[in-house]
């Protein structure tokens, strides 16, 4: 009876042990990347670097919020980035880069998700940012700090962080992203320019217009399958690209428009819309290519925005 007793102890606590075993194993990722506060820059006073909380959300997530401000931004060396070096820059410094969130110095600072909004993520043991939807900054040769770059055109490019600077986010009323994010400013070769031409005002943190000339490099690029335009018959898609002009039949008058209200700019469920079609909107047949709405018929139809092409 003693040893019946003694065996069923000792298989007991074999199978507690093996319990315990299995439920105290940890199966979560872990991250190869460095603790990302290690990079906050050890220029900025005290307080402020003690009040960046960097949220784990598990693997190499991260969250964190900072301010929409000329002093929000990151760092990188051209030398270990895809971004390219402009001709003009600097070369007896770091030839170093600085990737921001504002282009002025508006003190309202609405908050942003500085992971997402860099498009950070962690590769090889290192911290990359694959987005720069302002541009870049930049000391030329003459010394100067100049932007160069836009986000359509460095999406996707990754740049090595070096650094990166959070001011506390303020308490600004704007609940829409800034629009100069989705602007593909370009010259009449169809060259990029740099987000910084682009003429626009600012209130309360919030971009509140655009203007541009209307003619036929200024258009909205919308898609067919994200718009409310309902085609005639006839209508022949030839591509997945809807573009709104501003003008037709040549440059017209070239007058300065504001976009947000010449192409009724809405902002909704996170996504830009248009509602006006100044021009109507054309399309192609079989045979030929056509126009609707010229006289304001398409007026509150909403078509989403991928692009505004300046």
């Amino acid at each position: 009876m003693n040893w019946f007793f003694f065996l069923l102890l000792l298989i007991s606590a074999i199978f507690f042990q093996e319990g315990d075993c299995s439920c105290s194993s940890d199966l979560g990722l872990k991250c190869t990347c460095p603790d990302f506060q290690s990079l906050i820059d050890i220029e900025r006073p005290v307080e402020q670097r003690d009040n960046v909380t960097i949220i784990d959300e598990g693997g190499c997530r991260r969250k964190l919020t900072c301010g929409r401000h000329h002093e929000t931004s990151l760092s990188f060396y051209f030398d270990e980035s895809e971004i390219y070096a402009p001709s003009d820059l600097r070369d007896d410094c770091d030839r170093m880069g600085i990737l921001r969130t504002s282009t002025d110095k508006d003190e309202s600072a609405p908050s942003l998700d500085f992971f997402d909004y860099f498009g950070i993520i962690c590769e090889n043991n290192t911290w990359y940012a694959t987005k720069a939807p302002l541009g870049f900054l930049y000391t030329t040769t003459e010394g100067i700090l100049k932007g160069s770059g836009n986000g359509v055109e460095l999406n996707g490019l990754k740049a090595k962080i070096h650094s990166f600077r959070c001011k506390p986010p303020g308490k600004a009323p704007c609940s829409s992203p800034d629009i100069r994010e989705i602007v593909d400013p370009l010259d009449h070769e169809f060259d990029r320019m740099a987000i910084d031409t682009v003429p626009y005002t600012m209130n309360d943190g919030c971009v509140t217009s655009i203007t541009c000339s209307a003619h036929d490099w200024t258009w909205i690029r919308s898609s067919y399958s994200e718009s409310e335009i309902i085609f005639p018959d006839d209508f022949v898609q030839s591509g997945e690209w809807l573009n709104i002009d501003s003008a037709r039949d040549g440059y017209g008058s070239r007058n300065s428009v504001d976009m947000f209200s010449y192409f009724g700019i809405t902002y909704e469920n996170n996504d830009w819309y248009a509602t006006k079609y100044p021009v109507g909107v054309r399309y192609f047949t079989e045979d030929e290519m056509k126009y609707i709405g010229e006289n304001g018929e398409l007026d509150g139809k909403k078509s989403k925005i991928s692009s505004i092409i300046w």
